[in-house]
């Protein structure tokens, strides 16, 4: 068994006794709304149209690097006129898994933005995979 608590990967302490308490980590399986595993890179932005938003807020799993210590990745999720915003920050060129937080939207389609933030270049930016989902 594998369990996660507070980022510390625990193997089989749980079934022994050795940890008590509420288990952080082993997720509940989720629904992408919208989902790519093609890596891309994020170059002057980047666009995933979704459809069918059920409405709420929202979180996006990514994984991603950036080589460079200025450059930054804007994750925004536009709805209409609406739209909400996250920063990735810089990784120094290693692949990273993050889960972040976008605040509500009411139920509709619209498209998931990966956008160029901290420099002006458009290079040293890559998303690996990514998935929206209610959160």
């Amino acid at each position: 068994m594998r369990v996660v608590v507070r980022g510390v990967l625990v193997l089989g302490l749980l079934t022994a006794g050795l940890v008590a308490g509420p288990v952080v980590g082993e997720a509940a399986a989720v629904t992408c709304v919208r989902s790519s595993s093609a890596t891309d890179s994020v170059g002057r932005g980047i666009g995933f149209s979704y459809r069918n938003w059920p409405g709420g807020n929202a979180k996006v799993k990514v994984t991603y690097s950036i080589v460079g210590t200025k450059k930054m990745i804007r994750v925004r999720k536009a709805q209409g006129t609406a739209s909400t915003s996250t920063t990735l920050l810089g990784t120094s060129g290693r692949k990273v898994t993050k889960t972040v937080s976008l605040s509500y939207q009411a139920a509709g389609n619209g498209t998931l933005w990966f956008e160029p933030r901290g420099d002006t270049t458009t290079t040293g930016r890559t998303i690996y995979s990514f998935c929206l989902y209610k959160g």
